[in-house]
């Protein structure tokens, strides 16, 4: 499978689709419903695929940036034959709040993602990347091309978005619909959010998203498809299929440390989507224990990409994030491709905490040091 055709186009599609979506999907935000009863493990009592056609479960964090800089706050299903369709299934009772039907444009493919919630919306499912929508779910819903619709560019393509609300009562276990058979899309997308839980990032940025609230579906399935799934349960990083071992196995978004240059960083002046100007200084979603950079666009003389680098206990040279701080100190790091394995010829990135909420970074030759200082292609990230 074409893997990063897959997450270019399909996860930072769903990325931009979730970031839409506030907190307000199905209850309003100043005066909530009661939460849900029930919305733990167990809550989600079907697979949406037939296990026969699932090829890998991929966990929360996933990395691509550009478009993806910051860690998805989405899994999704991987097909072992993405060349026919395959019926997708409800993975709980809920009921369908969302149906959108996504062109797109420079490929001439379309699509369709669904948002399904439990009865007080405090728990939402989304599903992406469906190559239809059954037909007696779409006899109970206006037409889509009546829906509300915003076009977009999205790794260079062009997309038109609609969506429409509806109030659709499905059980666990019920064919929504079908994935597979469009060129390029190798799976679906998968997320599950809990307005009851809210991660605390060391900004006020997401507050009006869904990202806070994400969580991972190995926690709300019952314990039998955990048993399934979580063997399983990875990434495809540079082409290889890795299986993450480090609890939590289903990944986590939650890496923020305030104070310290472990997190998730906005390009100062930059708005919060798209992703693609700011960084990230986290962790692998599958080897847990793998620092990494996660450059998008913004930082002069270094591709986008994922760096890693061997970390240090002392000194300045590649400290681990967490223990960045704002000392007064030049941070510096020897950096490889985190793909491939291999140092990046002469270069390094150098880091400063400016202060508790701004971050400067600059990639430099080795040859621009010792003395080691920033110059005017520095870039200031704040939080």
């Amino acid at each position: 499978m074409s893997v990063k055709s897959f997450l270019q186009a399909g996860l930072i599609l769903f990325c931009i689709a979730i970031a839409s979506i506030s907190f307000n999907l199905n209850c309003d935000k100043n005066a909530l419903n009661p939460p849900d009863e029930g919305i733990s493990v167990g809550f989600l009592t079907a697979l949406p695929l037939n296990e026969k056609d699932i090829d890998l479960f991929v966990n929360l964090g996933h990395l691509n940036p550009p478009g993806h800089t910051f860690p998805s706050d989405h899994g999704g299903f991987y097909l072992k034959i993405w060349q026919k369709k395959v019926n997708v299934y409800a993975p709980g009772t809920m009921k369908i709040t969302e149906i959108s039907v996504i062109k797109h444009i420079s490929d001439g493919i379309t699509d369709y993602a669904l948002t399904l919630s439990s009865e007080y919306g405090s728990f939402q499912v989304v599903l992406g990347h469906l190559s239809g929508i059954n037909d007696a779910i779409l006899a109970q819903a206006p037409p889509l091309e009546n829906g509300q619709c915003e076009n977009y560019m999205a790794g260079g393509k062009n997309y038109q978005k609609c969506t429409i609300r509806v109030k659709i009562p499905i059980k666990a276990g019920e064919i929504m619909g079908v994935a597979g058979g469009n060129p390029g899309q190798y799976g679906v997308d998968f997320g599950t959010f809990d307005h009851t839980k809210k991660i605390n990032f060391a900004t006020n940025r997401f507050n009006d998203y869904q990202y806070p609230y994400t969580v991972s579906p190995l926690d709300y399935f019952t314990d039998e498809i955990t048993k399934k799934l979580a063997p399983i349960c990875g990434d495809y990083i540079c082409g290889a299929r890795l299986i993450r071992t480090t609890p939590p196995i289903g990944g986590t978004v939650t890496y923020d440390i305030a104070g310290t240059a472990q997190g998730l960083w906005f390009k100062k002046g930059a708005s919060t989507f798209p992703e693609d100007v700011h960084v990230a200084l986290i962790f692998d979603n599958v080897e847990a224990n793998l620092p990494v950079f996660s450059v998008g666009t913004s930082i002069d003389g270094l591709k986008s990409g994922l760096y890693t680098f061997q970390t240090k206990t002392n000194g300045i040279l590649n400290r681990a994030f967490k223990d960045v701080v704002p000392d007064d100190q030049i941070y510096r790091y020897e950096i490889t491709h985190r793909c491939y394995g291999v140092s990046i010829p002469n270069t390094i990135i150098l880091l400063k905490m400016l202060t508790k909420t701004e971050l400067q970074i600059e990639c430099q030759n080795i040859s621009q040091g010792p003395d080691w200082k920033f110059t005017s292609k520095a870039v200031i990230f704040e939080r």
